[in-house]
């Protein structure tokens, strides 16, 4: 085949980098093989096999397919690096992606600068990140973060941080906005919230003090509104209004000086009961505690309307109450004092049913109590509105 033109010999169904094919360099007719010319424009080397690299400094490491087009570009086994010749590229992980990035985490993908010309960096498996920003959990998403250190982005696993300074850092977490930062598990952080508990939200218009939102499964939605460790399952709305027990809805328009100094609230708690005795109610039906029922903080006056509703299990007898008073709460607990109590029964199919209200000194609270029938079981539901002041 020696007289045999190029165009006709048989197609090659496959190129290995041993391969030899011939070129024209300076007018002679030379030989080489395919690994030397994945190496063009100037670029430093190509590890393993079918690695491409092409442009100054660019270069592929690991074992296959490594692909490196740019400035300085280096490209790990199946990875991708490109760069526009502005700032280098690093794909240097596994199957990792690099666009005007660094990308250290298998899988991972870094696209693009913010608008101070830093790069998107990614150091976990599944990354993604954007515009400059940094994503460390696996599968986790940051963009438009305006920073690609460790001190923002999506850190989390499978966690999201969008926007300029977001701070996503546990598993699940979302952080979106400016400043926002969804700091448990499971936490969602929205504006400039600042989330710190888990399965909590948190939409902070950022106009006030800094949200403080922990406990679990809180909802909080304003500016300068807070739920404490000890909240759960409570809502927070407006500006300055605060929850630091279970199953509250508070609202407040502003404040005297502290969260939560004035606001008004509602609470609802619930028992079952099978016999004559007085029982307390609580808002998860479990025994009256200091976190459970409509509790006082130190200093505080509370004016409260209760509608309680009651229904007997197989029978229609049922009976409605309400009862209205004040409340106050001195410098601890045990100094918890009942003002004022009325009560109203709307109905009763049976009046030996009954309810009241008392100040509870060991937990600092207002505590409503219900009486059923011995062999009855009765299912009690009450609504409590409280307009709150604390002013030492």
């Amino acid at each position: 085949m020696a007289d045999t033109k190029i165009s006709a010999l048989p197609a090659a169904t496959a190129v290995a980098a041993a391969d030899v094919i011939p070129i024209v360099q300076g007018g002679v007719n030379k030989k080489a093989t395919v690994s030397l010319l994945n190496v063009l424009g100037g670029a430093t080397s190509v590890a393993g096999s079918t690695g491409v690299a092409i442009g100054p400094g660019a270069s592929t490491s690991g074992i296959n397919r490594g692909v490196a087009i740019g400035y300085n570009t280096i490209a790990a086994s199946y990875g991708l690096a490109l760069t526009g010749g502005f700032s280098s590229s690093q794909a240097n992980n596994a199957g990792s992606l690099a666009i005007h990035g660094d990308a250290n985490g298998d899988l991972s993908s870094a696209i693009g600068f913010n608008s101070a010309a830093q790069r998107a960096q990614t150091a976990g498996s599944g990354a993604m990140a954007l515009g400059g920003s940094y994503a460390s959990g696996t599968d986790s998403f940051a963009a438009g973060i305006g920073d690609n250190t460790s001190t923002y982005g999506a850190k989390g696993a499978n966690s999201v941080a969008i926007g300029y300074r977001c701070n996503a850092t546990a598993a699940n977490s979302l952080a979106i906005g400016s400043s926002a930062n969804a700091l448990a598990s499971n936490a969602v952080a929205l504006k400039s919230a600042y989330v710190s508990g888990t399965y909590c939200i948190g939409i902070d218009h950022g106009g006030l003090a800094t949200q403080t939102i922990a406990g679990s499964s809180n909802v909080a939605i304003g500016g300068g509104v807070e739920t404490t460790s000890d909240a759960t399952q409570s809502v927070v709305l407006g500006s300055y209004s605060k929850s630091a027990s279970h199953g509250k809805l508070a609202y407040a328009s502003g404040r005297f000086s502290a969260v939560g100094d004035a606001q008004t609230a509602i609470t609802t708690l619930r028992v079952a009961t099978s016999d004559a005795v007085a029982t307390k109610m609580s808002t998860n039906g479990s025994g009256a505690g200091a976190l459970n029922q409509v509790v006082l903080p130190n200093n505080s006056a509370y004016r409260f309307t209760v509608e309680i509703v009651a229904k007997q299990t197989g029978s229609t007898n049922c009976a409605g109450y309400t009862i209205t008073g004040v409340i106050v709460r001195g410098a601890n607990a045990a100094a918890t004092t009942l003002k004022a109590s009325s009560k109203t029964v709307d109905w009763e199919d049976n009046t030996s049913w009954d309810v009241s209200a008392s100040a509870d000194t060991t937990n600092g609270a207002l505590s409503i109590s219900v009486t059923g029938a011995a062999g009855t079981i009765i299912a009690w539901v009450a609504n409590v509105r409280t307009t709150e002041v604390t002013y030492a």
